[in-house]
């Protein structure tokens, strides 16, 4: 979550995703976690809905050893589709 400015002065939250990864063993043992969020409300239709500049993962599907379809919610009015794809280091 952010707080943005507003013309009004007032302020305004901004709900973003990140991606956290989480041993498997010890599932309160933390692998990695994003510095920068993954997805952040850009466009119309995350903008503005029943809930403003908001994007929510509300599911995951594996399209191969590297890519994902992530399915999230936009501005709590409808859902959206992103693809991750995972690099490797080196």
């Amino acid at each position: 979550m952010d707080e943005l400015a507003h013309p009004t002065g007032a302020t305004l939250l901004r709900y973003c995703a990140g991606l956290i990864l989480h041993d498997t063993t010890h599932l309160d043992h933390i692998i990695y976690r994003s510095r920068e969020p993954l997805f952040v409300p850009e466009t119309r239709r995350e903008l503005y809905g029943t809930v403003g500049q908001v994007v929510f993962p509300t599911g995951i599907d594996r399209r191969d050893e590297r890519t994902f379809d992530i399915y999230y919610g936009m501005a709590d009015y409808e859902i959206g589709r992103g693809r991750l794809t995972l690099s490797s280091r080196g």
